[in-house]
């Protein structure tokens, strides 16, 4: 009859077991970490939401469209999401 080494888990299949679901959960983590690509937008579709932004806001504020005759530059965020 064969003695067992009674130093060593006597368990390789759990100790693969274990290195194999320790690599997943690593895997797991880099991947919810790690950024996704942003998917931008073409100019025209970009122009596009300008102008209606701008449309939009001269509709309902007729100050602006004024102020925009002499204004040397004008920010649009054409889609603000509210975070938080």
């Amino acid at each position: 009859m064969m003695k067992r080494d009674r130093t060593s888990t006597g368990f390789p299949e759990f100790r693969l077991f274990s290195v194999v679901v320790f690599l997943c959960a690593i895997l797991l983590a880099a991947g919810i970490v790690m950024p996704r690509p942003a998917i931008a937008e073409t100019a025209a579709e970009i122009d596009r939401d300008v102008d209606s932004a701008l449309l939009k806001l001269y509709a309902s504020t007729p100050a602006a469209k004024e102020l925009s005759k002499v204004a040397l530059g004008i920010l649009v965020f054409p889609d603000v999401v509210k975070a938080g």
